[in-house]
Order: structure tokens, then sequence, then C-alpha cells
């Protein structure tokens, strides 16, 4: 489904910095501050930066990676044709081929191409510029790699690395999420990125900020992708007392968000009313189904806001509105 025109979406920056907050820091108190940055970008760098400081500290990311060498010792499997190609009676070599457990890996290349690309752009204060080679200096183990040969969207994750998904995270949207405006110089996020980090900042919403709600089952367990492609046009799974919630809550194209367009909302009430009843088989549990709407234009009425169709419900959230209402919002929206 096309859910958004053109490459780029101009919400507020104030709900494009507490969305990425609440994906990229939950840690920290809900839409904090932001610390002296007042660009995008900067503030991508700066979390880049403590996100890598923080993993330097615990230890670089370690996995296995295929080696071939030619060795004095013998080392994993020996490749008899190479080792004649090296003459071993003259250089008393053999070509082997092991394993190595290095933390010269992709995940770690990406993030040391990523601080030399954003160095390289000249856009940074000299403070960040300090830090980013500060950091560099303890990545020189790391090899560069072309940020142009990465297939990013074939890059997963285990449940035990999620440190490494936010950090891969940012360096996607630092390297090609962002868009920056030779007029005013600001900052905007792609269409692309903003849909997934509008998605994933719904869900750690309710699961970070909403104390009696609990996530269900989720369809990406085990590994995943740390942009959620696989998961789009899938529903949220909440579980709130002994309700289940199945909340659809995606950002969708604007001419979708019509009133009289019958045959959108015939098929997402229809998709969700089907959905909810296969749980309710599935689960012998009482389910609930909500359409969020996220509307983001001043003047844009509120379409269907709060009416009730038997199990479904259509909420109208406002991204237009102050980030702290949005909060208000969300809440109330799984009442």
């Amino acid at each position: 489904m096309d859910r958004v025109d053109g490459l780029q979406m101009d919400l507020p920056e104030e709900t494009i910095y507490g969305m990425l907050q609440e994906v990229y820091e939950p840690s920290y108190a809900f839409h904090q501050e932001r610390r002296g940055e007042a660009s995008l970008e900067g503030w991508l760098v700066l979390r880049l930066l403590q996100g890598i400081s923080i993993q330097l500290k615990k230890g670089l990311y370690k996995t296995y990676i295929s080696v071939e060498a030619p060795l004095t010792q013998i080392r994993g499997k020996v490749d008899m044709h190479q080792s004649i190609k090296l003459r071993t009676e003259l250089s008393r070599q053999l070509y082997c081929q092991y394993d190595l457990f290095d933390q010269d890996n992709l995940y770690n290349q990406i993030i040391k191409a990523t601080c030399l690309y954003v160095l390289r752009q000249g856009r940074m204060s000299q403070e960040l510029q300090k830090e980013l080679k500060k950091v560099l200096l303890k990545l020189q183990a790391i090899h560069e790699m072309p940020l142009r040969a990465v297939s990013w969207q074939s890059i997963r994750f285990h449940k035990d690395k999620i440190a490494y998904r936010r950090l891969i995270g940012i360096c996607y949207i630092l390297v090609k999420g962002l868009s920056i405006s030779t007029e005013d110089g600001r900052a905007r996020l792609h269409s692309e990125i903003l849909m997934d980090l509008y998605e994933q900042f719904v869900e750690s919403f309710y699961s970070q900020r909403v104390s009696d709600v609990f996530l269900g089952e989720r369809e990406f367990s085990g590994e995943s992708g740390f942009m959620r492609k696989s998961c789009r046009l899938k529903d949220h799974l909440l579980r709130r007392k002994k309700q289940m919630i199945l909340l659809r809550s995606h950002l969708w194209n604007k001419s979708m968000l019509e009133k009289e367009n019958e045959v959108f909302w015939q098929k997402e009430l229809k998709g969700l009313r089907e959905e909810v009843e296969r749980q309710g088989q599935k689960t012998e549990e009482d389910v609930k189904g909500i359409l969020m709407i996220p509307y983001w234009m001043e003047g844009e009425h509120r379409i269907l806001q709060g009416e009730q169709i038997g199990k479904l419900k259509i909420y109208a959230l406002n991204l237009n509105a102050p980030f702290n209402q949005i909060e208000e919002q969300l809440r109330e929206a799984i009442l």
C-alpha cells in the first residue's frame, strides 16, 4: 500500500525529535531537551557517539569471520593447491582457511565508516568533530569499508544485540535517511525512514511508557532487521489486563485520510475485523481492534474520531500537536 506521497514529509521538528528519542534513547526521561544540539544531524551524531562509547566500555561485538592466509603453523583447513603455489620448500608456509573470532566485522565496519562519512561532510561543530576523531582512534583495528557496498536491508540482529540494532539504525539514518536543504540547511527524514520510525515509536511508547500494557507475541521474534520492513502492514499486539488489543498505526498516504475515500476505509476496517476475529478464535480471549489514523496538517478534520464499530475503534492521532499532547493521545487511544 502506498502510504506517503513524495520523498519527504514535513512533520514538526518536535514530533520527529520525540519519536527518535523514544526509539533510540529509551533509558532517558521522555522527550528530554536536545542538550545543545540544534540540528537533527548533530543530534543523531551525538547519539551515535554516546552509543559507541558505551559499547567500547562493554567491548565491541565480536563474531567469527572466515580468513584465508599463508601461515608457518597449520590452523584450520589447509588449501593444498594454494600452498603449492607458495613454494613451501622455500617459504615454509601453508595456505590455511580458518575462522577468527574478531571485532573486525560488518557491524563495527559500518559504524567506523559512518563516523568517517560524517566527519568528511564537514557539517559538524568543532566539538563533535573532535569527538569523532577520538572514537576513530579507538577503532583503528577495524578496517574501513565503502558504505556503498553495504546491503542495509539484509543486516540481521539477534535479540541480544539490541544495542547494535540501535547503532546501525542511526548509521542508516545518517547515511541514507537524511536530506539536507541547500536553502535553510535543515535536515529532513526521507519518507521510508519516517514510516519505520513512526511504527517503532508507537510500539516503543506503549511498551516503555504505559505500565499496564505489554507487547504480545511478535511475528519477528528471533532475528530481525533494524528497520521493520518484514513487519510492515502488520498490527501491534498489545495486552492490557485480560484484553488483547490489535493496534494498526501506520503512516498512511495523505490522500487516504480523506473521509470520502470509502474504498480505503472499507479495506482497512475489513482487514482489521478479520484479524480481530482470527486472534479471538486462536486465543479465546477478548480482542479489540484499534485503527489509529495519523494526521499532521492544520485544518484536517478528525476522521470518525473515537467512533466505535463493534469491537473496532477508529482513533485520530494529531502529529501536529505539541509532543506532550501526542503522549496524552496515545494513552487515550487504548482506553
